[in-house]
């Protein structure tokens, strides 16, 4: 049959331990130059654009923030000015309202008095037709008075 000897087991097993050996390596190298350093540089690429966004974001967060603050004093003195410009507003307000309830009063006191002028401006004629109207009456009665004494 076919025997085996151990020289030519030995040398086989040491020529292809060595040539399984120098094809791993020569795979490793060429794995290595086509699939593992694109992919390590893919992922630090990556990485890189990661933490750039990451920055961005950030940034335009504090910019946010920073123009919500600037938002908010701003609407916060606009609405001190707007009670301030109220108040003014109800300030002026009563002071026409003063001013135009004195008018009104002082023209009420000049109608009234006008108007008490001319009602005596026509009382003097009443009077002095009544005084006259008197004086007539009082000499008639008088000289009816006087014919009926000396009847």
């Amino acid at each position: 049959m076919f025997e085996i000897q151990w020289e030519t087991i030995v040398t086989n097993i040491n020529w292809t331990f060595v040539i399984n050996l120098v094809q791993f390596f020569a795979l490793v190298l060429i794995l290595n130059h086509i699939i593992y350093k694109p992919l390590l540089q893919f992922m630090a690429n990556r990485q890189a654009r990661l933490k750039g966004q990451l920055e961005d974001a950030e940034q335009q967060r504090a910019a946010a923030e920073a123009l919500r603050n600037q938002q908010a004093s701003e609407l916060r003195q606009a609405n001190v000015q707007a009670r301030k410009i109220l108040e003014i507003a109800r300030q002026e307000a009563n002071e026409v309202r003063r001013k135009l309830r004195a008018d009104a009063e002082s023209e009420a006191r000049n109608v009234v008095e006008a108007a008490r002028r001319e009602a005596q401006a026509e009382l003097k004629p009443v009077r002095k037709a009544l005084l006259g109207q008197v004086d007539h009456l009082a000499t008639v009665a008088a000289a009816q008075v006087l014919d009926q004494k000396q009847r």
